[in-house]
């Protein structure tokens, strides 16, 4: 039995998502080491995903849960909450980036 196109891109689609969330979180637990934060990368990548999730019923709500609860367990909420700032403002920049970049392959097509 074949799998359909359909499924196939589905597990594309899932994959690029998982992958794009592990990055991102080993991006802010990064920040949070920059920041002099002992965090360990699981309990990063933790609090990255419950946010994650929460941002997708109420937008912002995953960075507050974050600051929250991650400058709970260090003691330092507003270093926690520059790094939030940080990783959220380079996720825009990159796709603003990359959105420049689409935007200027499709118009040359159109020339």
């Amino acid at each position: 039995m074949t799998a359909s196109p359909l499924s196939l891109w589905t597990l594309l689609a899932v994959g690029v998502s998982l992958s794009a969330s592990l990055v991102n979180s080993t991006k802010w637990w990064l920040l949070l080491r920059g920041a002099g934060l002992e965090v360990a990368w699981r309990r990063a990548a933790y609090h990255y995903l419950v946010g994650y999730f929460l941002n997708n019923i109420i937008t912002g709500l995953g960075e507050v849960k974050r600051v929250v609860d991650v400058g709970r367990e260090t003691g330092a909420v507003s270093a926690v909450a520059s790094t939030v700032f940080v990783e959220r403002w380079t996720g825009v920049t990159g796709h603003l980036f990359v959105s420049l970049i689409a935007v200027s392959v499709a118009a040359s097509r159109y020339e």
